[in-house]
């Protein structure tokens, strides 16, 4: 079992550590420095580049989803519709998974993130991370998950 805090960058996470966070709420997990870095470069770039309404167009980013992916999202707006796109996945059913799947998945997450292929705010990243560092475990049914992409 991993003795010290955690370190993730969203490339050096073991099995093992996993399975040790899980098991043990009192295991902190924290951000690598160079992850941190990445991701607010990241951000930097996407709010020169993608925040406004000229900017080509992005699935799901500035354009709607499904049958209105042709459709362009103000910047104004921006927020707003992602706001609802996460209300309207925001469902499951069945009995809920144990508290330490429900960590190993906020773990998985965050070390995805950190990775910086999909460029999270890294406030995302620090409150999910604060989140599991704290006990604080949201409640996941067992069935009805949408985002076989990886994204959720």
């Amino acid at each position: 079992m991993t003795k010290t805090n955690i370190t993730i960058d969203g490339f050096n996470l073991t099995a093992q550590q996993v399975v040790d966070v899980a098991r043990a709420p009192h295991l902190p997990v924290t951000l690598a420095d160079s992850s941190r870095a990445a991701l607010k470069e990241s951000r930097d770039y996407i709010e020169s580049t993608w925040m406004h309404d000229e900017a080509p167009m992005m699935y799901s980013f500035n354009t709607g989803v499904g049958l209105l992916k042709d459709t362009r999202i103000k910047v104004e707006h921006i927020e707003l519709f992602q706001t609802q796109l996460i209300k309207a996945h925001c469902a499951g059913i069945g009995e809920p998974f144990s508290e330490e799947v429900s960590r190993a998945t906020m773990l998985l997450r965050a070390n995805a993130f950190a990775s910086n292929y999909s460029a999270p705010r890294v406030e995302v990243v620090d409150r999910l991370l604060a989140f599991l560092n704290a006990g604080i475990h949201p409640i996941m049914p067992q069935k009805g998950s949408v985002g076989a992409s990886g994204d959720l």
